[in-house]
């Protein structure tokens, strides 16, 4: 009887995926968020991995939160935490969130600028010479790297516009990585290994943005020379405040949660990053996917328009009969805020970022002219049909046009930030725009990489609710 029931509520979360309508009224609004979480664990999706390849993903274990106003918030759970076990997913379990980090660090920066011990727009010079409660060290960095930082305000940096290349793409990081991905980096040095690159572009040149962590580690470093407090424990106060009890920096103390990646065929020539996780031991999950989708890219697309569609017959033939999946269980393999710090170096529950989003957009976690600030859009093309992209400080946002998600579907403003870092994604939400306005919606997986995106989760989720408007 549970395969029968199991199956029956993938076969719902499928015809979500592809479109069909659900039945009005035929669930609750828990059983329509638990098949949109059960959809997510029983499809296979097809898309590009880290080195630009075709491959099939399946995700192991998700946890799925709405927080809507006025209404109870869902939590819900699809999977396995561990794929060696079959321990299932629970509830409540912390897991690394990789980018979903960045709001946090720039409310951590917001809140300096609120209390007037910082200016957005002082170049970084400027700010190392004048506050050096850190013992000087970003005042030391700013030194060895003037000429690229004599312009970069923290604005630039929490907005994606300085140009500074990230540290990721340094193969000098990826060479030390490699050797010992457990090791401690200061701030200075993760800094460091991106300054080392030529930067894109001048600092807020307009129509210009990039994705670079090393911003986010500079800001980091900024928030302790102004404050003379250890970024960690800057961000720990706001999530007391905020009452996030099951989030840190760096890997949870009780790693529950494993973090996987599809393995990669032996003959694979890795770069360094990827090689140095190339020990993680393997296993093996069955899964007869309901169904096989394609998370399609065109363009700029990712996040909540990300496109799903039926895979091609090609696909079907290569990965249709799959039902064996080889993992890797990355997550322990490397020292979380190695990777991630100030950028990524969080572990959060998704009820934790539902609760963060919630206290952010209602304004009480920073005043309204920090708020204000937080959410001045900075384009970001490019733009696919019907979507502009922007960022905000720390955030990202999407105006999506009528019918884009869906044949029907309103007009909407959507804030959000993916997140990911090796076994883990994750996604926040929250969406402007009638009938959803003030949704929050988060998601964590124990996947990564997965395809573009989040396999088109927001929009899976509000046209599954659209019909009890």
């Amino acid at each position: 009887m549970r395969r029968v029931v199991c199956w029956a509520v993938a076969v719902l979360s499928v015809a979500i995926a592809l479109g069909a309508p659900a039945a009005a009224g035929a669930a609750s609004d828990r059983e329509r968020l638990q098949a949109v979480a059960d959809g997510l664990t029983a499809d296979a999706f097809v898309g590009a991995n880290l080195l630009g390849a075709q491959q099939a993903f399946v995700v192991p274990g998700t946890a799925l939160t709405l927080s809507r106003p006025g209404a109870p918030t869902l939590t819900v759970v699809s999977g396995v935490r561990d794929v060696a076990s079959e321990a299932p997913m629970r509830a409540g379990l912390p897991q690394p969130v990789g980018s979903g980090t960045k709001p946090m660090t720039a409310v951590a920066l917001l809140r300096l600028v609120q209390a007037g011990r910082l200016s957005l727009d002082a170049p970084l010079p400027q700010l190392a010479a004048g506050h050096q409660r850190d013992g000087g060290r970003l005042a030391r960095l700013v030194s060895r790297f003037a000429g690229r930082l004599r312009a970069v305000t923290v604005r630039q940096l929490l907005s994606m516009t300085s140009g500074l290349a990230d540290y990721d793409e340094s193969p000098s990081y990826g060479a030390a990585f490699r050797a010992n991905p457990r090791r401690d980096f200061t701030l200075a040095r993760l800094a460091a290994y991106g300054l080392e690159l030529p930067a894109a572009f001048v600092p807020g040149a307009g129509h210009h943005t990039l994705y670079s962590n090393t911003n986010f580690v500079l800001a980091a470093m900024v928030a302790e020379a102004v404050s003379g407090r250890p970024f960690a424990a800057q961000l720990e106060a706001i999530w007391r405040q905020a009452g996030l009890r099951g989030t840190s920096y760096g890997a949870p103390a009780h790693r529950q949660v494993r973090g996987y990646q599809p393995a990669y065929p032996a003959s694979t020539e890795l770069p360094p990053i990827l090689a140095a996780l190339a020990p993680a031991p393997e296993v093996l999950l069955a899964r007869a996917p309901a169904a096989l989708l394609w998370a399609r890219a065109p363009g700029a697309e990712r996040g909540p328009t990300t496109t799903i569609v039926a895979a091609n017959p090609g696909q079907r033939q290569r990965y249709g009969a799959t039902t064996s999946w080889p993992l890797q269980e990355t997550g322990s393999a490397y020292r979380l805020l190695a990777i991630g710090g100030p950028a990524g170096g969080a572990s959060s529950t998704s009820g934790d970022l539902a609760r963060f989003w919630r206290l952010l957009f209602s304004g009480r976690l920073l005043g309204p002219a920090a708020m204000r600030q937080l959410r001045a859009p900075v384009a970001a093309p490019p733009n696919p049909p019907g979507v502009t992209n922007f960022y905000g400080l720390g955030v990202q946002r999407q105006d999506i046009a009528a019918g884009v998600l869906w044949p029907g579907a309103p007009r909407l403003c959507v804030w959000y930030k993916l997140g990911d870092v090796f076994g883990y994604t994750s996604a926040s939400y929250y969406v402007e725009g009638a009938p959803f306005d003030g949704w929050v919606l988060t998601n964590t997986t124990n996947l990564f990489p997965s395809p573009v995106g989040d396999l088109g989760l927001l929009r899976e989720t509000l046209r599954s609710f659209a019909d009890r408007r």
